[in-house]
């Protein structure tokens, strides 16, 4: 299997656990819904483009990468050995593709719906999870308890991150609806505070801890 797909496999893979989360259709209006940023819908385009580009310096490193000429003025004529076209063509492989692999995984990332599942007699609550790869209403769904949300670099992002699982989502907050309804940034930050108990300071503020929110009730301003 390619690097490509084994990395894409550890996306919802715990460290030693086999699969976590498993693909389920949202039932309802979703908690949280947005438009991906305009780089994740163009997503597929960079990668035709990286994909051209990296296959003509591919090309154009083996059949043209000549030695210097020997004499000033002189037309090269000799190619270089052949370990050192293939060497850099390896590197240009190797770019190429892992630019396209960075671009996947960054678009997989990025929460364009996340529905909050309340609990059932035989099952906990829930979180199901949207990237922006995938269409219609499908996620992963992940037990509530294992999720936790931090502080985006301003207050206009959110960043998600599951127990035990690699590397984080990012939830941005302008231009998204709150069960069906748009709303501004704050609205929706407050909403995502409230349903994971997020403490509030008496001016409004999350309380944070170590540059974290800390978990628990919301103090009423």
């Amino acid at each position: 299997m390619s690097t490509l797909g084994r990395r894409l496999q550890t996306l919802f893979k715990r460290k030693g656990i086999g699969r976590y989360g498993y693909i389920q259709e949202v039932q309802g209006v979703p908690f949280y819904e947005a438009r991906p940023p305009w780089w994740a819908k163009f997503t597929w385009g960079f990668i035709a483009a990286d994909l051209l580009m990296t296959s003509t310096m591919t090309e154009l490193t083996w059949t043209k990468w000549s030695l210097p000429p020997e004499k000033s003025g002189e037309a090269p004529v000799v190619l270089r050995p052949a370990w050192q076209r293939a060497g850099l063509c390896l590197a240009h492989l190797s770019l190429g593709v892992g630019f396209a692999t960075l671009l996947l995984i960054a678009r997989s990332r990025v929460v364009r719906i996340l529905h909050i599942i309340p609990p059932a007699a035989d099952a906990p609550k829930q979180l199901l999870i949207a990237g922006a790869h995938r269409h219609g209403m499908r996620g992963a769904v992940v037990p509530f308890e294992r999720a936790r949300i931090d502080p985006g670099r301003d207050k206009t992002e959110v960043i998600l991150r599951i127990q035990d699982v690699r590397g984080h989502w990012w939830i941005g907050l302008t231009r998204a609806r709150l069960r069906g309804t748009p709303v501004p940034a704050a609205r929706m930050r407050d909403a995502l505070l409230a349903e994971w108990g997020i403490r509030k300071s008496a001016g409004g503020d999350p309380v944070a801890s170590v540059g974290r929110w800390k978990s628990g009730p919301i103090l009423q301003n």
